[in-house]
C-alpha cells in the first residue's frame, strides 16, 4: 500500500472550505499539480502552486511538501517561501532502500525533508 502527499503548509488565517486544519494553528492546502514542475525533484509543484505559495508568504512562512511512499520506502521533498522568495531548500530526501536519483538517502528516524521544513515553519513536536 502506498500514499502520495502534495500541498502547502502554513499558519492558518481562518477556516476555509477545501483546506485541511492541522494542529498548532497550521493548515494544509492540497494541490493538484497538473502543470509542468517548476523546481527539479518537486514533481507536483507547478507554477500555479508556486504562485499561491509566493502570495501567501508575504506575511508568513509557507512550505510546499511532497511525499510518495510504497511499502515503507519512498521520497520526501520540501521547499519554503518567506516574503515571496524561496528561503528553505529545496530539500530532497529518500529512505535508504529507495533508489531515486538526486535525493539524499537519510537513515530511518533522521531528518527527512518534511521534518526539516516543519521545524523551519515553527511546528513543535
Amino acid at each position: 500500500m502506498g500514499f502520495l502527499l502534495a500541498g502547502l503548509i502554513c499558519r492558518a488565517e481562518r477556516p476555509r472550505p477545501g483546506v485541511v486544519a492541522l494542529p498548532q494553528g497550521f493548515e494544509l492546502i492540497r494541490l493538484r499539480g497538473d502543470g509542468e514542475p517548476v523546481i527539479a525533484g518537486l514533481d507536483r509543484l507547478d507554477e500555479a502552486g508556486a504562485a499561491i505559495a509566493r502570495e501567501l508568504s508575504t506575511d508568513r512562512r509557507v512550505a510546499y511538501v511532497e511525499a510518495e511512499f510504497i511499502g515503507g520506502e519512498g521520497t520526501q521533498a520540501a521547499v519554503g517561501w518567506e516574503a515571496g522568495e524561496i528561503a528553505f531548500g529545496p530539500r530532497l530526501t529518500r529512505t535508504p532502500n529507495d533508489d531515486r536519483e538526486g535525493f539524499e538517502p537519510v537513515p530511518w528516524g533522521s531528518g527527512m525533508a518534511i521534518d526539516e521544513v516543519l521545524r523551519w515553519l515553527g511546528v513543535e513536536r
